[in-house]
């Protein structure tokens, strides 16, 4: 060491009255770190001293461990250390001899660096040992240092002989501690790389790069720290299985640390590390004839059993692997004539490609710009192993192995992490194919099952309480991949059955623990995939060929959670879930087996819920709760059949269920269900020899949309099916009654939610298609406890084609259903010429509907929309014309897009010719027009798509005191299209309109209605031929000139509008219903004769709706505003079935109706 300043004195300058003078000051001692100096590449270890001159790195260490120090620094100046030195036949040296490199000093810190940092410094191992050994309570930092051709063969323990021990640490080892600390390793700027642990028969091996036990706990449990660093290409190797024993179990390619923290900071790297576990071994004569299983592989990247990893920098996670042992093949042992014949061992798991987390928590720091980018990992599990021939029954492939997490495996752990910039994609979970079944004289062996996949990118949550927060992650082309079954085994006699293929379980991520949650804000999933293996071939050579195997069932195209699933904003765009392919039929001389079966699809995009568990479990059991999110383009396709003979058998393929499903739960237990606001869910499909669902499968639990579009989806039978598609829309599927105390009967509720052009196929002629919209099925024998709610607020059911005669648009076959559609349209669905309302019921169902009253404020209050419900009560007001008291005339439409209601407001008088569109469901105004510049009122409209293109056009009407001008506005291009005059220019009344197909060409013509001092005449304009008057007749008497208000709706339903008028003011409260042609008049009072205020006119359903209207009347000037619904006016019934005053806040002078 270097002592500065043992009596050393410094100047210092003192003021004192405007003058300075100089003082001496003492100083304290400081003690300088050591530092050793290495300048010779070769390997040296005979003992130095502080006055050695030319230090070997061993010769440096060792004065470094003798230092009294609290901390040493290594100075490199060479390019390479090389380690020439090898272990003696005593076997591992922990004193810094032979072998590795020890740092022995605990409470030590070593600082090992280069001394140009532009030119790091690489130390070599050449011998069959680790790089450095790190011992308890050390802490050592690595500055632009390279460490490579580590080959760890031992433990590290003193004298552990090469292969007799499991191998960890190539590169640098930290073994248990003997106190109540462990080691710590700081890579600054550094390298580990090309360094492997390699163990011998019967021994596990862990640690390529670094294996820690224990981290430091005075450091925090810190155990291993990366900036800047990298960590790549180095291997671990288990041993193989010895006489018939499982493989070794191989973990930590780059890193492995049983208990501790890894940390991150800057921009680090680890990348294409690999760990391959051991292969089972052969059974011995003496022993099992049976094949072992091969040796588990846990974490390509990282292997973490405790911890916690925290990022605070950018991570990238690169092309590392788990690969899982492969099982040993089965014998045959023959002993007095009885034969003993040996199943084959199954394949070992893979947990974890990048990175395999046991116990513990991943997140980031407070900081911004940090990102974790896991790409390209793989985690393989091992082959089951063919079975032995015997001349009796065969026997039994091995099963694949099972992959779980391609990228990421969470055990007991969490994921929380917000970054902006983080990637997860092009990681494989891939299950290990099944053995073959053995050959047998009477009967062939069954092949192997393939191995299960699960998590194709993330495998998380076997914790209860675990859980994964993501912000702004991207999860694309991840795939989860069930192993291939194994075939079946010959015989002379029946050929063995093919293997099952692996199911596949959630092609990005999988969240197992019913309890845990999975949370993510603003991600993309996009390109992920979960694909079920092939099911193995039948076994043949024989009499009779044996059956092939199912094909993997699939379970979450992107996602498969038993938990809460939440996601904010964000899209799922083209994931796929397929099922694996049956496989093909063993052939025999007399008999082929049957092709085997494709296999299912459950929740091609996302899956949800716990299958036969029988817990009490907690709300937020298999929910699912999406807002603001896209899902668009998935597919979840069934498996195709195997063949037999060489034909396939579609009716053999796999089903499909859906895009989105909650899993019913065939012991009862509760699901809360799906709930989605704000989502789009468009364009999936879903095709199978049976096909649920194009969109949405809620299996258990309630069932909420809140304003969501669930559009052009379809269900479709697999070509050559011969069963059903349902519900390309939305499928609700009543399985059993909810167990659990306190837990209620599930409900239907739709708001604002548009469900549209969605279509259900068969390809069998004739084939079975019920339901494409939304559709209602009871999926089991057991009846809920209480009748099932569905209710539709402000919603839209539209063009959905079931190819059928049954619910197109809504369809609802669960017994004692009791469907209410509020404000809601299911209309110009493929039968609406059979069921009214669009809408097919079961038995002891019912259906109730209940539309929206819209009413715009009279004269004196803030001018207003109210909402009123069938009852009368009103639901929510809307603002309009801020400051304005003038009143505001409205009509309504639906728009033909959306499917939300749309009301046009116009001004009063005073009110500058003004006219709002707005959506009633989101309160906001899309349209702001002034039609008659200069012009002050009142204006009256209709709305309607009078040209066709698929928009609401507003056709606008001046008030009294303007000309009889009538105005087109284009919906979608907001601009003035047409204009005329309704009457003789010279009348300056006004002119009332309304929208209405009164020629039978499926065009919205403009009926018109005279105002003030004109004979009460309705004149109709036909808009295919340039709004050419075609016709006209007299509302009222010649004589009576107080003008009419005028409405158009489907009153009789028989499908083609009817025109209301109503009395202007000065006359009785005379309304007249007409039919089309203004034929077949219907007269009767809104109120008491008495009252001639006027009274204004509407319907219940707006014209195009599809649905029978009643007829809505509202009270003009000198009364407080009263609606009035008549609903048997064509019974011959005008007493009104709901009278509701709408109180002060709409005026006391009088009120308008839609």
């Amino acid at each position: 060491m270097e002592i500065v300043c043992r009596e050393g004195f410094a100047m210092a300058v003192m003021k004192k009255s405007r003058r300075t003078r100089l003082a001496l000051e003492l100083l304290e001692c400081r003690v300088v770190p050591a530092t050793f100096i290495v300048s010779r590449s070769d390997d040296d270890n005979t003992t130095p001293t502080v006055s050695t001159p030319n230090l070997s790195l061993r010769q440096a260490i060792f004065l470094a461990n003798q230092d009294s120090d609290l901390s040493s620094t290594i100075n490199i100046q060479v390019p390479v250390c090389r380690l020439t030195i090898a272990n003696t036949a005593g076997g591992q040296d922990n004193e810094n001899l032979y072998g590795d490199l020890d740092l022995t000093k605990a409470e030590h810190t070593y600082i090992i660096q280069q001394v140009n940092p532009t030119s790091p410094v690489t130390i070599s191992q050449t011998q069959s040992d680790r790089v450095f050994q790190v011992f308890p309570g050390v802490k050592v930092q690595f500055n632009n240092v390279t460490i490579n051709g580590g080959k760890a063969v031992d433990d590290g323990t003193q004298g552990a002989q090469p292969g007799k021990t499991n191998a960890m640490g190539g590169g640098i080892l930290g073994r248990i501690p003997t106190n109540d600390y462990g080691s710590t390793v700081i890579l600054q700027g550094s390298e580990i790389s090309g360094n492997s642990a390699i163990a011998s028969e019967n021994f596990n091996a862990q640690g390529g790069g670094i294996h820690l036990d224990v981290g430091n706990s005075r450091e925090d449990w810190l155990g291993v720290k990366l900036s800047n660093a990298k960590v790549q290409k180095n291997t671990v190797q288990a041993g193989n299985g010895g006489n018939g024993n499982f493989g070794g179990q191989a973990s930590g390619g780059g890193i492995s640390l049983n208990q501790g923290q890894i940390g991150v900071e800057g921009d680090s790297l680890i990348a294409n590390n690999t760990v391959t576990a051991g292969n089972g071994g052969s059974p011995v004569s003496l022993g099992s004839v049976n094949g072992a299983l091969g040796g588990t592989s846990l974490g390509g990247g990282v292997y973490m059993a405790k911890g916690i990893f925290i990022v605070n920098g950018q991570l990238t996670m690169q092309g590392n692997s788990a690969l899982g042992g492969n099982g040993s093949a089965g014998i045959v042992i023959s002993n007095k004539g009885v034969e003993s014949v040996g199943n084959g061992g199954g394949g070992g798991s893979s947990r974890g490609g990048g990175l395999y987390m046991g116990t513990g928590e991943i997140y980031t720091g407070s900081g911004k710009g940090f990102s974790f980018n896991v790409l390209a990992n793989e985690a393989r599990a091992g082959a089951g192993a063919n079975a032995a021939a015997g001349v009796g029954d065969g026997a039994l492939g091995g099963a694949g192995g099972d992959a779980l997490g391609g990228g990421v495996y969470l055990g007991q752990a969490s994921f929380v992490f917000n970054s902006a910039s983080s990637a997860i994609q092009e990681n494989k979970a891939l299950g290990g194919a099944g053995g073959a079944g053995g050959s047998g004289g009477t009967k062939g062996g069954v092949g192997g099952a393939g191995g299960l996949s699960r998590g194709g990118a993330l495998y998380g949550g076997d914790s209860l309480l675990s859980e994964i927060k993501l912000g702004q992650f991207r999860f694309s082309n991840n795939q989860a991949t069930g192993g291939e079954g194994g075939a079946g085994g010959g015989s002379v006699a029946l050929g063995g059955s093919g293997g099952a293929g692996g199911d596949s379980q959630g092609g990005a991520i999988i969240l197992t623990s019913f309890e845990s949650s999975l949370v993510m804000v603003d991600s993309l999933f996009s390109g992920n995939g979960a694909l079920g293996g092939a099911g193995g071939k039948g076994g043949g050579q024989g009499v009779t060929g044996g059956p092939g195997g199912v094909g993997g069932a699939v379970l979450g195209g992107a996602i498969y959670g038993n938990g809460l699933i939440e996601m904010t904003g964000g899209s799922l765009t083209a994931n796929d879930g397929i099922g694996g392919r049956g496989g093909d039929a063993g052939g025999g001389s007399l008999a082929v087996g049957g092709a085997g079966k494709g296999g299912s699809v459950r929740g091609g995009l996302i899956a949800g819920g716990v299958l036969a568990n029988d817990w009490q479990p907690t709300q937020k059991a298999g929910w699912f709760h999406l807002s603001g999110a896209t899902i668009s383009n998935n597919l979840a396709k069934g498996g195709l059949a195997g063949s037999a003979s060489g034909v396939q058998d579609a009716s053999l393929a796999g089903t499909s269920q859906g895009i989105l499903q909650t899993i019913q739960n065939s012991a009862g237990g509760f699901h809360q269900g799906i709930q989605l606001e704000n989502v789009i869910v468009e364009k999936n499909t879903s095709e199978g020899s049976t096909a649920d669902a194009g969109a949405i499968n809620n299996g258990n639990g309630s069932l909420v949309l809140n304003n969501c579009t669930i559009s052009g989806n379809t269900a479709t039978t697999i070509a050559g099916g011969k069963f059903a598609a349902s519900a390309a829309g939305v499928l609700f599927t009543s399985y059993l009654q909810p167990k659990g105390t306190g837990f209620q009967t599930p409900l239907v509720s739709l708001n604002g939610t548009s469900i549209t052009d969605n279509k259900t196929t068969s390809t069998l002629a004739g084939g079975v298609s019920a339901g494409s919209g939304l559709v209602i099925r009871n999926g089991g024998t057991v009846t809920l406890a209480s009748p099932l709610l569905v209710t539709l607020t402000d919603s839209y059911l539209k063009g959905n084609d079931d190819l059928s005669d049954k619910g197109g648009g809504l369809y609802a076959d669960y017994p004692q259903s009791q469907v209410t559609l509020v404000n809601t349209n299911v209309a110009r669905n493929n039968e609406s010429d059979k069921y009214p309302l669009n809408v097919f019921m079961g038995l002891s169902s019912s259906v109730s509907v209940q539309p929206f009253i819209y009413v715009g404020s009279g004269p004196g209050v803030q001018a207003q929309i109210g909402v009123y419900n069938s009852q009368g009560v009103l639901v929510r007001a809307v603002h309009v014309f801020p400051g304005f008291k003038g009143g505001v005339n409205v009509s309504q439409a639906i728009d033909p897009n959306t499917g939300h209601t749309f009301v046009a407001a116009g001004a009063g008088p005073g009110g500058g010719s003004s006219i709002w569109v707005m959506d009633m469901v989101t309160g906001k105004s899309v349209q702001d027009l002034v039609p008659f510049p200069g012009f002050n009122g009142p204006i009256f409209s209709a709305l309607g798509d009078v040209n066709n293109d698929g928009t609401l056009d507003v056709v606008v009407g001046a008030g009294q005191g303007g000309p009889p001008s009538v105005v087109v506005f284009n919906g979608k291009t907001k601009t003035y299209t047409n204009a005329f005059y309704a009457y003789d220019r010279r009348f300056l009344g006004g002119v009332r309109v309304a929208l209405a197909d009164t020629t039978g060409d499926n065009r919205l013509d403009i009926v018109t209605g005279s105002g003030v001092g004109a004979t009460p005449t309705v004149a109709i304009f036909d808009s295919a031929n340039n709004f050419k008057y075609v016709n006209g007749f007299f509302a009222y008497a010649p004589g009576f000139t107080s003008g009419i208000y005028i409405s158009a709706a489907d009153v009789d339903g028989n499908g083609i509008a009817d025109i209301i008028t109503g009395a202007g003011q000065g006359g009785p409260p005379n309304v007249v219903l007409f039919d089309s042609k203004g034929e077949n008049p219907r007269s009767f009072y809104a109120y008491d004769s008495t009252f001639h205020g006027g009274v204004d006119v509407g319907s219940s359903q707006p014209v195009g709706s599809g649905l029978k209207s009643d007829i809505l009347t509202a009270s003009g000037p000198g009364a407080p505003g009263t609606v009035a619904i008549f609903g048997k006016v064509m019974l011959g019934d005008y007493n009104p079935e709901l009278v509701f005053k709408t109180g002060a806040d709409f005026s006391q002078n009088g009120i308008w109706v839609a």
